[in-house]
């Protein structure tokens, strides 16, 4: 049975402007609809299967590596919330606290 996914605010909004940078990166919308497209069907993956992602240092808090990203999530009950994603090319320091 796959879990119910939930995006938090933060993580819609990570995601937006993963996506935003990648069009004004590439000059086009093709990078930013196939990275949603991988974004999405690995998020299904995780709902199939919760456990996939690494633990982290983070009290539940488990990360999923998706090409350059990290997909930051946590199981609630039946549930899969997605509570960011993260650029692992940016600067650590860009991190924010993911556990709010």
């Amino acid at each position: 049975m796959a879990f119910k996914i939930i995006w938090t605010v933060k993580a819609q909004n990570d995601s937006v402007e993963i996506l935003q940078y990648g069009v004004y990166r590439n000059n086009s919308t093709l990078f930013a609809v196939k990275l949603n497209e991988i974004f999405n069907e690995r998020v299904e993956l995780l709902a199939q299967y919760p456990n996939l992602g690494k633990r982290t240092v983070i009290k539940h808090i488990r990360a999923h590596i998706v090409r350059d990203y990290f997909i930051f999530y946590k199981i609630i009950e039946k549930s899969i919330v997605i509570v960011s994603i993260f650029d692992v090319r940016q600067s650590p320091r860009k991190l924010r606290r993911i556990d709010q």
